[in-house]
């Protein structure tokens, strides 16, 4: 067993820049330090609008008005993707097949399911605008499905 009864652990969200700059062991805020290397470093809190799972609605600005868009790494980095059509469509047809890691809604209506095989692993859409970091589902997209 991990844990005693009681035990109390803390969480904090990183920034990737402020994880990739900040040294094991050395202090990253005024008034936090990092204990060790599987240790978080810098926090980084949740905009207000922000949701659970990753889900913000932050607009990343490169993904362009009536499409949906899918980068390859966390807050809407790395390489992006984007598609519009309604219904099905294979991310293999464009190689991105298992590289979805966040995702953007930038349509007026409707929504978008990122799926392995037929399995829902996240959806974003009018209400839930974004994805910014899959999670346990990062890499796992095989297909998409548009409800338009």
């Amino acid at each position: 067993m991990c844990c005693a009864a009681g035990a109390v652990f803390a969480v904090a969200l990183i920034a990737p820049a402020q994880a990739a700059s900040a040294a094991v062991g050395a202090a990253t805020t005024a008034d936090r330090v990092t204990p060790g290397a599987a240790a978080l470093r810098a926090p980084m809190a949740l905009p207000a609008s922000g949701g659970q799972g990753g889900i913000v609605n932050a607009a990343p600005t490169a993904c362009p008005r009536g499409y949906f868009c899918f980068w390859d790494a966390a807050g809407f980095t790395g390489r992006m993707g984007k598609l519009q059509d309604c219904y099905g469509q294979s991310l293999a047809t464009w190689n991105w097949q298992y590289r979805v890691v966040s995702a953007y809604y930038n349509l007026d209506s409707g929504s978008v399911q990122f799926r392995y095989a037929t399995f829902s692993l996240f959806q974003i859409g009018a209400g839930n605008r974004s994805m910014a970091d899959a999670g346990v589902y990062a890499g796992l997209a095989t297909n998409v499905y548009r409800y338009c």
